[in-house]
């Protein structure tokens, strides 16, 4: 035979020579096709990976990130995978494919499972605000008063405040948190502050009194005589009177009750 041993650069039709020779050296030959053919498909192997979303919520692997080795007897002309890129709606486990085409033709693929995972925290921003108490001593905030554009790189699940009621004794700055938790379950906070004033003034109630001067000529009355009962949304802080001491000059002359809130 003028060849007998082939490999894979002689794949297709090759044309060989069968050579006789007789008892009496006479000799001659032949020619043959032999047609060499790979059927053997690659040997693919594949790892698993897992991948981080980014700021955008975007991920993407590689052949390279995938492949664990794969052989061919001949040698590999391809590899491609079924899909490389992942956003939020992948966070988990994802099962994707290599494949791999040799240079003669035969393909095969594995399977190998693409873990994508979401970690980065909301973008938590705020705003101050300020609260003026109502009539009853209270007041509020909600998440829309001091969410200032809060966003997450995937989306956002949930805004609660650390304090979003406030009463007379949290009147002047307060320091709350918004807390903002992802649909991934990454939590953020950030601060704000709550500033609460009362701008409410008292009620003033009083009544009118009569005051009979003594022997000496003098008359007096009390906060408690003219009061009539006068309210105030947080509190009272003092009741005075304009005028609280009488003589025979001042028959008949008005004064006047004054309150002032605390706050």
């Amino acid at each position: 035979m003028s060849k007998t041993s082939f490999d894979c650069s002689n794949v297709g039709a090759n044309t060989i020579y069968l050579i006789v020779t007789d008892v009496n050296g006479n000799i001659d030959s032949a020619s043959a096709v032999v047609t060499v053919q790979d059927i053997i498909k690659p040997t693919v192997l594949t790892q698993n990976v897992t991948v981080s979303l980014d700021a955008s919520g975007a991920g993407s692997v590689t052949v390279a990130d995938i492949d664990n080795g794969s052989t061919d007897n001949c040698s590999i002309a391809s590899r491609t995978l079924s899909k490389s890129s992942f956003d939020c709606s992948n966070v988990g486990a994802n099962t994707i494919y290599l494949i791999v085409t040799d240079v003669n033709g035969n393909i095969d693929s594995a399977s190998a499972v693409v873990t994508v995972q979401d970690t980065i925290k909301p973008t938590v921003l705020t705003q101050n605000v300020t609260v003026s108490l109502d009539a009853s001593g209270a007041g509020s905030v909600t998440v829309a008063d001091i969410d200032n554009g809060s966003t997450d790189n995937c989306s956002i699940a949930s805004r609660t405040l650390s304090k979003s009621s406030f009463d007379c004794s949290n009147v002047g700055a307060n320091t709350i948190y918004l807390i903002v938790t992802d649909v991934n379950g990454n939590i953020d906070s950030a601060s704000a502050v709550v500033t609460v004033q009362d701008t409410i003034k008292p009620t003033v109630l009083t009544q009118n009194v009569t005051v009979s001067l003594d022997a000496s000529g003098a008359g007096s009355v009390t906060v408690a005589d003219i009061d009539n009962g006068s309210t105030d949304n947080c509190s009272i802080a003092s009741r005075t009177l304009s005028k609280s001491s009488f003589d025979c000059s001042v028959v008949s002359e008005p004064i006047r009750f004054t309150l002032l809130s605390p706050m």
